[in-house]
């Protein structure tokens, strides 16, 4: 797809089987304002986000990414998003919750990339966001964590404030 973003939704709802993209322009899936179950998630190549959410409330069981310019999952403006199993391979930042948000994450497994977890407040009209990650793995990184002082992160059940 040759546009901003391949697939956006906004203020929609609903439950989606499978989402296959390939070589995105820019960011791939990015819904907004919307409320959604989504069974599959696959996508390789896109410019910037492969998966972006913001200001909703989504449930994924299983999201796929690869080859993301900046994102492979990326969720902000106050949105709740719970992933089941999560795999990322050649990103630049893997998992970024900003804004508020709730991300949940069961099953992590990221190969290839230059930050795997950041949570952060990005907008002046937020506060910091909360990241969990149940069973994670991250291999191949140039920096594992990226938090900044008012955000969560948990993984692998340790939790952390600041670095």
């Amino acid at each position: 797809a040759m546009c901003e973003d391949s697939i956006n939704l906004i203020n929609s709802e609903g439950e989606i089987d499978n989402v296959k993209i390939y070589d995105a322009a820019s960011d791939a899936v990015d819904l907004d304002f919307s409320n959604f179950r989504i069974k599959n998630i696959f996508i390789i190549g896109a410019g910037n986000d492969c998966a972006d959410f913001s200001y909703g409330n989504y449930e994924i069981e299983n999201l796929i990414v690869s080859e993301c310019g900046d994102k492979g999952l990326s969720v902000g403006e106050s949105s709740k998003v719970n992933v089941l199993n999560y795999e990322s391979n050649k990103t630049n930042l893997s998992i970024a919750s900003k804004d508020g948000s709730i991300l949940n994450l069961k099953t992590v497994n990221i190969n290839d990339t230059k930050y795997c977890y950041s949570a952060y407040k990005k907008k002046q009209e937020f506060y910091g966001a909360s990241l969990k990650i149940e069973n994670g793995q991250c291999n191949n990184y140039v920096k594992k964590i990226e938090l900044d002082k008012i955000s969560i992160l948990s993984y692998n059940n340790t939790s952390q404030t600041s670095q």
